[in-house]
């Protein structure tokens, strides 16, 4: 039996990695309202972020789509967990892609799958905070 919770109106918002709603995941690369709204249905708030740009504070995780492996490494350098991508049987860009530092690695056929990518950045955001 579920049990209901009165809690009083608050104006304040916690922070974004700790809203019930889910994380949010700074994007870099292409990503269409379908895939933004599978996304949130999936519990990430996506921010875009321009090529190189720095992701802004609150965020859990960086989507890194396309980028080489050389960017991965800089990037995860700074800390937050990158999540990177890589075509389907190109096993040379994924061990590169996790050398470099990538917390996860969405292998794709072209498309990337909403699901996918919900499931990796879950998880990499789940690794950081244990540590």
């Amino acid at each position: 039996a579920a049990r209901m919770i009165s809690v009083g109106a608050t104006t304040e918002r916690p922070p974004p990695t700790e809203a019930a709603e889910g994380v949010v995941v700074a994007w870099e690369g292409p990503l269409d309202d379908d895939g933004r709204l599978a996304l949130a249905a999936n519990g990430l708030e996506v921010v875009m972020l321009e090529a190189g740009q720095d992701a802004p504070e609150g965020v859990a995780a960086l989507m890194l789509l396309g980028a080489s492996v050389g960017e991965v490494e800089a990037r995860a350098a700074a800390g937050l967990p990158v999540i990177a991508d890589a075509p389907k049987g190109d096993v040379a860009r994924l061990s590169g892609l996790l050398r470099a530092g990538a917390a996860e690695v969405v292998v794709h056929g072209g498309e990337l799958a909403p699901e996918d990518v919900a499931r990796k950045v879950w998880r990499a955001v789940r690794k950081a905070r244990r540590r």
